[in-house]
């Protein structure tokens, strides 16, 4: 199991946007785009000729290696144990229930009405460089997806723009940088790789094909704008699953495991976090029970910690917050390289990310 180096790594970001002495930069993260996938695709045409024009270095990525945790520290230049905003799904105990930060919804489909009653932005509110740089009078542009059109997590962040496909997104951004005349920052956000490796896994000919086209894109139409800094980096990598263990279907974790989960409001709280970092509540006077429980029966496909050792360790940063470690709960499964860990998931995933292997953790960052 590796650690995330937090001095060389994501949360860097915010200081080379801040930082830059060009009058225009742009930020291009290309979701799931592991360093490891780099290796892969490093011969062809358009990545050759972007590495021949830029510097390229290996960086960490955070932990866990998940969209929500990642871009939260990007911007944030914060580590999850700190921001709090560590997975696609968390517990809240300000609110007494499980919710997905990114499309800020309710984990559960029946408490999706009480979830809009009582959940306001301030769950997932971080700090965020864009208000550095509206201090400093510089213009923003963010290009997101049109699926995201409404998502409050991109509130309070400058002029968004969105688009439909990859091609619409690169000539989108590429105009609305050539029409800015002022000092200016742009963010584009490509989802797509991550999508493509989850429904087809990172090494598929479908995902080595689309993000050598990402590359072509980005070189032809955003490589050729004069006097602009491109950083190109990812959240988070992604590693390929041969094997998903369905924790619903198993006798043993109902009778010992769900059983010792802690409750709240009546109900159990679900556990957690994602199929490659499942985070449990469990019960304070149960924990060493669950623990051997656990480790008897996936010591094959997981690794089981208590999640303060963890935190003793700084694998979510050096710094953590009082309400993250309210929230965070107290045992995480890490599965074993390409096994998969599930509770309800409903589709079962070729390609995934969110623990702690070299294909998950470490990310190119290329400066133009």
């Amino acid at each position: 199991m590796l650690k995330p180096n937090y001095d060389d790594s994501i949360l860097q970001i915010k200081d080379l946007v801040l930082n830059s002495k060009r009058k225009k930069t742009l930020f291009i993260l290309i979701d799931a785009f592991g360093y490891k996938i780099l290796e892969k695709i490093k011969k062809d045409k358009y990545v050759r000729k972007v590495l021949r024009e830029s510097k390229l270095r290996k960086i960490s990525s955070v932990f866990p290696t998940t969209t929500t945790a990642a871009i939260t520290s990007i911007f944030s230049g914060e580590p999850p144990g700190k921001h709090g905003l560590y997975e696609w799904k968390v517990y809240s105990s300000k609110i007494k229930m499980e919710f997905n930060p990114l499309p800020f919804e309710a984990v559960d489909e029946k408490m999706q009405k009480k979830f809009e009653k009582i959940a306001t932005p301030s769950l997932i509110k971080h700090k965020d460089f864009i208000k550095d740089l509206h201090k400093k009078r510089v213009s923003v542009y963010q290009i997101y997806p049109h699926e995201l059109k409404g998502s409050l997590y991109n509130f309070n962040k400058g002029d968004l723009v969105f688009y439909r496909n990859i091609v619409e997104a690169v000539v989108k951004t590429k105009n609305v940088i050539k029409n800015e005349k002022k000092k200016s920052f742009f963010y584009l956000y490509l989802p797509h790789y991550d999508e493509s490796e989850h429904l087809n896994g990172p090494f598929s000919e479908e995902s080595i094909a689309l993000i050598k086209e990402i590359f072509r894109l980005i070189y032809n139409e955003l490589f050729s704008i004069k006097g602009i800094k491109i950083i190109i980096t990812a959240d988070h990598g992604c590693v390929s699953i041969k094997k998903e263990i369905k924790l619903e279907s198993k006798k043993w974790f109902w009778e010992n495991v769900w059983q010792n989960l802690k409750s709240c409001c009546r109900r159990k709280i679900f556990p957690v976090g994602g199929s490659r970092d499942v985070f449990l509540h469990v019960k304070e006077n149960k924990i060493n029970y669950v623990l051997t429980v656990l480790k008897k029966r996936l010591e094959k496909y997981a690794e089981i910690y208590k999640t303060k050792d963890l935190i003793d360790n700084g694998f979510f940063g050096k710094k953590t917050s009082k309400q993250f470690l309210k929230d965070v709960g107290n045992i995480i499964i890490l599965p074993k390289d390409n096994i998969d860990i599930t509770f309800y998931v409903k589709h079962k995933f070729n390609g995934d990310h969110g623990g702690l292997s070299k294909d998950e953790l470490f990310v190119p960052l290329i400066i133009h």
